[in-house]
């Protein structure tokens, strides 16, 4: 919104929105202050809101020791995505069919998200909610719809870069035509329900998803820059040069939710007096897989979201092979932090360990800009 009203300034005039319009630099620092501070502003108001509508934690079966955590409020996601969402509606270029489908998922999984909470809230117990097929027919429509944008003229990529996949470390995409489709899908669900598995601890979700959505914003930025992707030769293609593509304004969609991620850590961080609940971690996931197809980043995604990957395959590997093919446990708790607070390590080591993990496979997927 405010993007456009700065395209009627003075061109020479170098006034806060007409710098707004001219540097996507200018807008993704802005988007990111002013979603921090709302969140820091109205998260407090919702404490005893939250409390008397019920909307409070409830004992998890496959947690240990979560008995400190019972009646802490949640669905503090609420205040992630109300603060973001403004930020990418008011600084991003609306016209953007980049922003278009970014918002287009942070609404849908936003929404899944939040009658899912719902729904734990009426049956108050944690293990009802949306089932399970629900959550992969609305996760996956979200992700048909992406990859027939990826495959399709009408989307936002040249005919070069229509059904193509971006390996790391090597510089040619490879086309996969059609399948492009449904290995969207796959990836779009596995991500979203991954960083639904890493809300299990204080802080323990928002640290890896400030990193990942930072190395998101900062590929944003070299790929939409047509000098810095060339000289990074993305995307190159032997008989056609380098095809670049214009996804510069997921830098401010990025911004905007690292700074509602910010100021949700003010309060998230140990001992935590809010948790985000599904809301939040659907729709952090959601955005997350959808800028990540965007960028054609997808296969980076398990070393910049290794954490991610970890929990999700920890549970997956539990219940599919161990529980359900062997008929007994592999690990002595899953998801992958509930195993390593098995082993004896406290809530906050664990957390400030995968924070760490976060940031040096951030670090990592980074050099593959140049190591390719």
């Amino acid at each position: 919104m405010i993007y456009f009203l700065s395209q009627w300034l003075d061109p020479n005039a170098e006034t806060l929105l007409r710098l707004g319009h001219r540097y996507i630099s200018f807008r993704a620092g802005v988007a990111f202050l002013m979603s921090m501070f709302i969140v820091m502003w109205l998260m407090p108001k919702s404490f005893d809101l939250f409390s008397r509508l019920g909307w409070v934690n409830r004992q998890r079966s496959y947690m240990i020791d979560s008995s400190s955590k019972e009646g802490v409020p949640i669905m503090g996601g609420i205040h992630i995505f109300m603060a973001s969402f403004l930020g990418m509606i008011l600084w991003c270029d609306l016209s953007d069919l980049y922003v278009l489908a970014s918002v287009f998922s942070a609404v849908a999984f936003f929404g899944l998200g939040l009658r899912d909470d719902l729904l734990k809230i009426k049956a108050g117990h944690h293990d009802e909610g949306v089932s399970r097929l629900t959550k992969y027919m609305i996760q996956g429509g979200v992700g048909f719809l992406l990859g027939l944008m990826l495959t399709s003229s009408w989307g936002p990529h040249g005919e070069l870069l229509q059904g193509t996949f971006s390996l790391p470390f090597i510089k040619e995409p490879f086309h996969v035509g059609g399948l492009q489709i449904p290995i969207t899908i796959f990836v779009v669900v596995f991500i979203s329900n991954a960083v639904n598995f890493a809300d299990g601890m204080d802080g323990l979700a928002t640290g890896p998803s400030l990193m990942t959505f930072l190395g998101l914003a900062i590929f944003s930025y070299i790929l939409g820059n047509v000098i810095w992707s060339k000289h990074f030769l993305f995307f190159y293609f032997h008989d056609h040069g380098i095809q670049s593509i214009d996804c510069s304004e997921l830098v401010v969609v990025c911004c905007s939710i690292m700074g509602a991620l910010m100021g949700f850590l003010w309060y998230n961080a140990y001992p935590a007096t809010i948790f985000m609940g599904d809301c939040g971690s659907m729709y952090l996931g959601g955005v997350m897989a959808t800028v990540s197809v965007l960028l054609k980043q997808e296969l980076l995604f398990p070393i910049l979201g290794l954490f991610f990957v970890l929990e999700l395959l920890s549970v997956l590997i539990q219940d599919w092979i161990g529980i359900g093919f062997l008929g007994k446990r592999i690990f002595f708790r899953a998801p992958f932090h509930e195993y390593l607070k098995y082993l004896g390590y406290s809530e906050p080591k664990i957390v400030v360990r995968m924070w760490i993990l976060s940031a040096g496979m951030m670090v990592l997927s980074l050099l593959s800009l140049k190591l390719r």
